[in-house]
């Protein structure tokens, strides 16, 4: 496989070429809308059940749409046809180090959520977290967020946009 900063730079190329992987970036945010519907009245009486239902689901979701699109996006640039099930078995082994970094990363937005300004700061720094996983699998879950934070900080402003246009993706969706 290609350099990391290779793959993230082809990952638009991929999309351009590949637009399904577009779309399954776009799942988790469609999965959730289903469960809020089928629970609508239950968590509209107990808010705190579908924020502990939903902010979890929706974090490890995420990163793992996220962590099958490098994976994918890495496969096209290779000059191989991605296939569903071979990034689920190239996925497979990093699954656990995802979901736990996922959700660290993910308490972090959650508790930054009542001031919004933190919330969107530490989604656009662990942004890359799925990705890292995905091709730094050696690394702990703490190096993990660190290291995403490192490559964002210098292209803070860009990523903040990116962030910004997937949050409205997502909200129009």
């Amino acid at each position: 496989m290609k350099s990391l900063p290779a793959t993230i730079a082809g990952m638009w190329k991929a999309f351009l070429g590949a637009p399904v992987l577009f779309l399954l970036l776009q799942l988790p945010e469609v999965s959730v809308d289903w469960i809020d519907r089928a629970f609508r009245q239950s968590f509209e009486a107990h808010p705190f059940l579908g924020a502990v239902t939903l902010f979890p689901y929706f974090t490890i979701v995420s990163a793992v749409s996220t962590a099958l699109t490098a994976l994918a996006a890495a496969e096209i640039q290779a000059g191989r046809r991605p296939s569903l099930s071979r990034v689920w078995q190239l996925l497979g082994p990093r699954l656990g180090l995802l979901i736990k970094t996922s959700l660290i990363s993910g308490l972090f937005i959650i508790l930054g959520m009542p001031i919004l300004v933190p919330a969107v700061y530490f989604m656009t720094v662990y942004l890359l977290v799925p990705v890292l996983v995905v091709f730094e699998p050696r690394a702990g879950s703490l190096s993990l967020l660190a290291r995403s934070k490192n490559l964002v900080r210098p292209r803070f402003w860009p990523v903040l946009s990116f962030t910004f246009f997937f949050l409205a993706v997502g909200v129009g969706m």
